[in-house]
């Protein structure tokens, strides 16, 4: 067992939390976790969970500029594994493409001045490319 109470408190972090609901130009990154996926420029990408074999994106973004500029966040995406529905389908991919393209959404609403949520902005964005 170990005695915590001499630890020290974390710092603070520097500034305050961003606000639910802001907007900010985010870069994503994905770190590479050594594990293949099942394409040849997949190799090396994913990252797999320890308790469930399920295969990850381990992705970091980076707020680009505003009074958030350079603070991070991280979260990861299930693509492969884990539970899966009745149709043998990766829950977790199922919530990651949701989330994939609500970025992708965001990214080209804001970009051609188009509301997000707009359902055309995912059909009429052929060409472009995520960046």
């Amino acid at each position: 067992m170990y005695d915590l109470n001499d630890a020290q408190p974390q710092m603070p972090p520097v500034g305050e939390l961003i606000p639910d609901g802001s907007f900010a130009r985010i870069c994503m990154t994905i770190r590479p976790g050594g594990v293949d996926g099942s394409a040849p420029m997949d190799t090396g990408l994913l990252k797999t969970s320890a308790t469930s074999g399920a295969r990850m994106l381990d992705c970091e973004f980076t707020v680009l500029d505003g009074p958030f500029a350079r603070r991070k966040f991280w979260q990861n995406f299930t693509v492969a594994g884990g539970k899966v529905d009745d149709k043998g389908v990766s829950k977790g991919w199922t919530i990651a493409k949701a989330a994939f393209r609500a970025m992708i959404d965001s990214a080209l609403a804001s970009r051609r001045g188009t509301p997000r949520g707009d359902p055309g902005a995912v059909g009429s964005a052929q060409g472009h490319h995520a960046r």
